[in-house]
């Protein structure tokens, strides 16, 4: 997860539990993210409001979603993961867990998020330098 974050960088778009609905969907179009990690202090987390979420509050409720709190909707059971977690983990994790989205805590403080997208893209890019290696390696044998 270190890599990931340092190229995405230890940031991970927030909102307040008060906040509406309305703004979580205009910060997650803001920020072209899936999901928002949902915090009153930007280093706790009460929850992630995603997508998802939204969706299945729009089903619920109609548009009056919109006005609801993202405290509604969020999910509040959160899986988090380290910075130190090898990638495959956090990837079983996400399929185990459903998610596609996973924050990252440092001594339980909000560090970053990563991605579905994030993990694969750095299994990938470990695959090739692995069959690089590998190749190179038949080669100069």
């Amino acid at each position: 997860m270190l890599r990931i974050l340092r190229k995405n960088g230890y940031h991970a778009p927030s909102v307040t539990p008060e906040a509406l609905i309305s703004d979580a969907i205009d910060a997650l179009k803001s920020d072209d993210t899936g999901a928002l990690v949902v915090s009153s202090d930007g280093v706790s987390i009460q929850g992630i409001i995603s997508e998802r979420d939204i969706v299945r509050g729009l089903q619920k409720y109609g548009a009056s979603a919109l006005d609801l709190n993202v405290a509604t909707l969020m999910t509040k059971k959160i899986i988090t993961c380290t910075a130190g977690e090898p990638a495959v983990a956090v990837l079983a994790k996400m399929h185990r867990h459903h998610v596609r989205h996973i924050p990252v805590v440092n001594e339980g403080k909000l560090d970053g998020i990563v991605n579905i997208r994030n993990i694969v893209e750095l299994r990938l890019d470990e695959m090739q330098q692995d069959a690089k290696a590998m190749c190179d390696n038949i080669a100069h044998a």
